[in-house]
């Protein structure tokens, strides 16, 4: 029996964001797809490692991070995302006085 040879892959992804600099603008779309060398298609990203990737991807601090992988499922991401963005948004960037 021989050895099945191992394929070389590629993983495309598209990560797009609300404005020109993607470390301090939100993010707004990610996608992902896996091919074989020939650029077929092998394995489209499921929405759930999407958002895992998003999550890693994005300029959120490092609890924000923890409480987006702990949530339970996809949808209970999506709201603590929206949530995280929510709370920000009236956040001056770059601003260092305090109210």
């Amino acid at each position: 029996m021989q050895k099945e040879q191992k394929k070389e892959k590629i993983y495309w992804h598209d990560y797009e964001t609300w404005g020109a600099s993607p470390q301090k603008d939100k993010p707004s779309q990610f996608a992902g797809v896996r091919t074989d060398l020939d650029l077929n298609i092998i394995e489209e990203t499921s929405n759930l490692q999407l958002l895992s990737t998003l999550t890693m991807l994005a300029p959120f601090n490092k609890i924000d991070k923890q409480a987006i992988l702990e949530a339970q499922n996809l949808i209970d991401r999506l709201k603590v995302i929206n949530t995280i963005l929510d709370l920000n948004t009236f956040r001056v960037v770059g601003s260092t006085s305090q109210h």
